[in-house]
């Protein structure tokens, strides 16, 4: 599925420990990774962050919203958006299928932290669509690792 880096670190004592959790254009939650613990920069690993994801039209989109897991109450860290569209555009374009994508606040964030923050850092995401599906019809997009590190 992806890494990020830069995260802003939501920890008063230590370091942050990223995940993220994917939802679908229906707004279902598909997938959430492992937390990573004490980093700014994960990498999650393939094998526990990838899913393939139908959708129905190009202009559907795809969340990703980091969290930092806590015990007691988890903390929001940012989210990105990305349509279908830019998925399969990302998948065509010669030299590689990922995106790396500024994370912003939620929309009507209430953290004002997460508001105010100059930078939240960027999640990288990588792609594929259906191979059993012509290019111009594939209406499924598979976010996946970039980098394998468990």
């Amino acid at each position: 599925m992806c890494s990020a880096e830069g995260l802003l670190n939501r920890e008063s004592f230590g370091t942050s420990d990223p995940y993220v959790i994917i939802t679908d254009p229906s707004g279902k939650q598909v997938l959430r990774t492992p937390a990573m613990d004490g980093t700014l920069s994960p990498e999650w690993p393939a094998s526990k962050s990838t899913i393939a994801i139908p959708v129905a039209a190009r202009d559907d989109a795809l969340r990703f919203c980091v969290w930092d897991s806590n015990t007691v109450k988890d903390d929001v860290m940012g989210e990105a958006v990305i349509s279908a569209e830019e998925a399969l555009l990302a998948v065509g374009r010669p030299g590689g299928s990922t995106l790396r994508v500024p994370l912003k606040p939620r929309i009507n964030e209430p953290d004002a932290k997460i508001r105010e923050a100059s930078s939240l850092g960027t999640l990288t995401v990588a792609f594929s669509a259906d191979p059993s599906q012509p290019p111009q019809q594939q209406q499924q997009v598979h976010p996946q690792q970039q980098v394998a590190n468990p």
